[in-house]
């Protein structure tokens, strides 16, 4: 469940990936396959990379419309 909030904010591009590098393209691939593919180690660690960002930044964190907060104004 925790993964499928990285659902909106990729779908409105605010996750860039790096263009020509394999562990962006790995990423990738794992979310497009999921939730029927082999691995999610990518997405995982994705998701618990912004919800660590989201506390950090706490009140300068926008809404994401799921009833929690993800980038501040700062990216």
């Amino acid at each position: 469940m925790r993964l499928r909030r990285l659902g909106p904010w990729l779908a409105s591009g605010k996750i860039h990936f790096r263009t020509h590098s394999p562990g962006a393209a790995l990423l990738v691939e794992q979310l497009e396959q999921f939730p029927i593919g082999d691995h999610d180690d990518g997405p995982d660690a994705l998701e618990m990379a912004i919800r660590l960002m989201n506390q950090t930044l706490g009140e300068a964190a926008f809404d994401d419309g799921l009833g929690s907060n993800l980038f501040g104004n700062r990216f």
